[in-house]
């Protein structure tokens, strides 16, 4: 395939040529580059969106203008993994036009094993659980083939396409847990025991977008359509069951399901009086899938313990999704007076679901999907006022209601009000503050049970996403030039959400982050730097229930052995720092530069608990390694310039990464509890660290 773009480009390369051989206004560059990489860990990490390896690659652009027309055409990285190819072309005032390729990779894990024997394949059996025969890489190749093209006639009126075809192929990993007794052990629980196993991945996505309209100085009119088709080639995956011994059972889940999606879409401008602008936007999408169900599963009994079939009594097979989207928004924008500026809006968003209720019996109780839907009110005014040239201030609310069909929290309101400040004082300074505030409030739906059911606990549980919360956040920045030749920048953010009536679930949350920006030029030498330093804190509280002998569901009770709450503070510290230069060592024909770049991570999860006694406290064990990376890049090349056609540039790149989660610690495929199987592992993810030295020769010349 790489063969075949490659010869239909050059050929393409030769017939431009040939047509523009007559033309004075062109120009063009080539180039050729050779890659050597040598890496001590083949690490998904490092190749995972790029196609660096030993070969030769290139580059070619190639563009002329004349006084009505512009044509040109690109490839970047021909034939290597992430090659990209594009030609455009245009008529001034009336059309132009582009058609593109575009490859790009998606690397995961390398060298992946299982005993399944056929990895890709919808349906996954194995011969024997102690031969992992089968190695592969988790990988998809993403290939993208579009184009567009817009259509004026010199005229107001205006017409614009474009459509694109993707194509995606490789391996994923996925992780499903048994649904049925071990026979591997006799008389272990399903609980627990988690398969992670290759997932096919083959689809076909195509998309076309359709808009015309009117363009003219004081209005604006716009008719999008869209359509977009999305083909998956499997959509069950079938996998044999590895806790179950004593016969080939095998246990199917979902994988995701064809769809098509359309939309229909008006916007408008109208330029009005006292510099004011109105405009409106609306829009209807609509999202439909047809799934075929299972109506069969697997299920098991002690002692034994014994497999069979069940029907679930599905009241429909075949589930037909339907969602749909309804919006509309309007603003306007004022200038009323040379120093004052306003800005009204309003914007309504409904979500309908229309999709297929299924109901089924399982262990004697009776099942449904939960349909999801929801409304959004918004609306809001932002008043901006210039004191002097130098100083300007302004205010802001923000209103926010959703309406949602949710058993918790099916109504939110948040009230936000914002105010700003930006003073410049000199032309070499430069100073704005901004303070938000959030007031959430939320309506919650008690379950209405007793206490001694289950769901009592969810009078105390409530989800962050929606729950009532006050946040404050502040941004200050400063922007500094005290000589022409030397920029800095600093800014610094801080965010605290409140989440005051949680009593399970997230409380609160804190974040700041300071950055630094600096760069310098003094005959020709260039200086930069940056620094980014941020951290934050998120306090959980959960709660752990044994329900036998003495327990509660009431998170206020005192704690037992059997119920006690228990909280985890998260950590993170995250900082990037880089310094570069570039210096001409002969004007004109020499010139080096050099980068480094260090970036840091550094996870927490402290463990605290209510009850501290037997032997809990050998369970809650602190994690210091939690997702720790440290990250080192440099990067050198010299650059020599002849004539001003042809470039010489020899480079050299290295990076070393080092990576520390506990969750990796002593990573075993077969993951045992009391000497049985409880997890069986393919290898994703766990060679994430490396080390990569990567020369490369590039020649680049100009006609």
């Amino acid at each position: 395939m790489k063969k075949e773009i490659f010869v239909t480009f050059i050929l393409l390369i030769l017939s431009f040529s040939y047509a523009i051989a007559q033309e004075k206004t062109i120009s063009s560059e080539i180039s050729l580059e050779g890659r050597g990489v040598h890496l001590k860990k083949n690490s998904g990490k490092f190749y995972e969106y790029n196609g660096l390896q030993d070969h030769i690659v290139g580059d070619i652009t190639l563009s002329y203008d004349t006084e009505k027309y512009s044509t040109s055409l690109k490839g970047e990285n021909i034939i290597a993994d992430d090659q990209f190819y594009e030609i455009k072309g245009s008529k001034w005032g009336d059309f132009k036009y582009s058609i593109y390729y575009n490859e790009i990779p998606h690397n995961y894990s390398f060298g992946a094993g299982s005993f399944y024997v056929n990895p890709g394949s919808n349906n996954l059996t194995y011969n024997n659980l102690n031969q992992w025969v089968s190695r592969f890489d988790y990988s998809i190749k993403r290939k993208d083939f579009g184009g567009s093209f817009d259509l004026t006639l010199n005229s107001p009126f205006f017409f614009k396409m474009d459509i694109n075809y993707l194509d995606r192929e490789g391996l994923y990993p996925i992780g499903a847990p048994s649904g049925v007794f071990r026979t591997i052990s006799p008389g272990g629980s399903p609980f627990g025991n988690v398969i992670e196993m290759p997932s096919p991945i083959d689809n076909i996505t195509t998309n076309i977008n359709l808009e015309t309209g009117y363009k003219a100085k004081f209005l604006f009119l716009s008719l999008k359509g869209a359509f977009s088709s999305f083909n998956n080639k499997d959509e069950w995956l079938t996998f044999r069951n590895p806790y179950v011994t004593s016969q080939s059972l095998s246990e199917t889940i979902s994988l995701p399901p064809d769809n098509k999606y359309w939309r229909l879409g008006f916007s408008g401008m109208l330029k009005l009086p006292f510099d004011s602008t109105l405009s409106l936007t609306t829009g209807y999408s609509k999202l439909t899938s047809e799934v075929s169900l299972l109506n069969t599963i697997w299920t098991s009994s002690l002692p034994g313990p014994t497999y069979s079939l069940i029907t679930l009594g599905l009241n429909d097979r075949t589930f037909n999704g339907d969602i749909s989207y309804k919006n509309i928004s309007m603003a306007l924008t004022s200038n009323p007076i040379k120093s004052l500026s306003s800005k009204i809006y309003f914007k309504y968003l409904k979500k309908s679901n229309d999709s297929d209720e299924i109901i089924y019996t399982y262990s004697g109780q009776s099942v449904r999907n939960h349909i999801f839907d929801y409304k959004k009110h918004n609306a809001g005014l932002d008043l901006g006022y210039k004191f002097t040239k130098d100083l300007k201030a302004g205010v802001g609310y923000d209103y926010l209601k959703v309406k949602r069909e949710r058993e918790d929290i099916p109504e939110t309101r948040d009230n936000r009000f914002s105010v700003y400040l930006k003073y410049n004082p000199f032309d070499f300074l430069g100073t704005n503050v901004k303070y938000q505030r959030l007031n959430r409030s939320s309506k919650f739906e008690s379950p209405g049970v007793s206490s001694n059911d289950p769901a009592y606990i969810e009078n105390f549980v409530r989800r962050f996403d929606a729950t009532d919360n006050k946040q404050d956040s502040i941004k200050i920045g400063i922007d500094l030039s005290p000589i022409d030749t030397l920029d800095l920048s600093l800014e610094f953010a801080y965010k605290k959400d409140n989440y005051k009536e949680t009593v399970l679930g997230l409380t609160d949350a804190k974040r700041n982050e300071l950055i630094f920006d600096t760069s310098y030029e003094i005959k020709g030498i260039k200086l930069y730097g940056f620094f980014d330093y941020e951290i934050s804190k998120l306090d959980q509280t959960s709660r752990y229930i044994n329900p036998t002998g003495t327990y509660s569901f009431n998170p206020y009770s005192p704690p037992v052995p059997n119920s006690y709450n228990w909280d985890v503070e998260l950590k993170y510290k995250n900082y990037v720092f880089g310094l570069g230069f570039e210096v001409p060592i002969l004007k004109n024909k020499f010139s080096l530069g050099a980068q480094y770049d260090f970036e840091k991570s550094n996870g927490n999860a402290d463990f605290t608990s209510q009850y501290l006694t037997g032997t809990l406290t050998q369970d809650l064990i602190d994690i210091s390694r939690y997702d720790d990376y440290k990250k080192h890049s440099f990067s050198t090349k010299i650059k020599y310039t002849y004539k001003g056609r042809l470039d010489l540039v020899i480079g050299y790149i290295f990076q070393k990464l080092i990576y520390n989660d506990a969750q990796f610690d002593g990573y075993q495929y077969i993951m045992p509890i009391t000497g049985t199987p409880n997890t069986y592992l393919t290898g994703a993810y766990k060679d994430e660290p490396y080390k990569a030295n990567v020369l490369f020769l590039k020649a680049i010349y100009r006609f």
